[in-house]
């Protein structure tokens, strides 16, 4: 059975929207809903439009929250960007570490990981669409070794 915290020992929420990745807009709607279910419910919750990443340190220090509720999406959101800055800065926030969030948005890594814990994944494909629209060669061997480790479990521990 699920409880809800007590509104008092929780204190302010900072609502971390907006960001400086493409997905903003997506970012401001999950940030706004979330403020609005927040707020309703009697939290003390404010919204925190983030900008840029050189100033979010100093910019989130002035607001004086007790727990930040990440709604950023795409780079610095999920890429442990602001979960680092937010442990520097000693504010506990909502999700995932900065080490977990770094290994689940680069899926290469992520596959690495569910192999060393013998996690079954589907094979992947390296995608055709590069920056130099070509393979990368690297990735190309990755994708050999993750099926072959796959498809025998029994050789990654090997």
């Amino acid at each position: 059975m699920r409880r809800a915290l007590d509104k008092d020992s929780v204190g302010r929420i900072g609502i971390l929207l907006g960001g400086p990745s493409s997905e903003r807009i997506i970012s401001i709607k999950s940030g706004n809903a979330v403020y609005g279910a927040l707020f309703s419910l009697g939290y003390d919750v404010i919204r925190i439009y983030v900008k840029e990443i050189s100033s979010f340190k100093k910019e989130i220090a002035r607001f004086g929250i007790d727990v930040a509720f990440i709604a950023l999406h795409g780079r610095f959101g999920e890429d442990g960007g602001v979960q680092q800055l937010l442990d520097e800065a000693g504010i506990p926030y909502i999700g995932s570490g900065v080490q977990a969030s770094r290994i689940a948005l680069d899926k290469i890594s992520s596959k690495k990981v569910f192999i060393e814990h013998n996690i079954p994944t589907p094979i992947i494909l390296p995608s055709i669409k590069r920056r130099e629209n070509c393979f990368c060669k690297a990735t190309i061997r990755l994708f050999f070794h993750c099926h072959l480790l796959s498809s025998h479990p029994k050789k990654a521990q090997a």
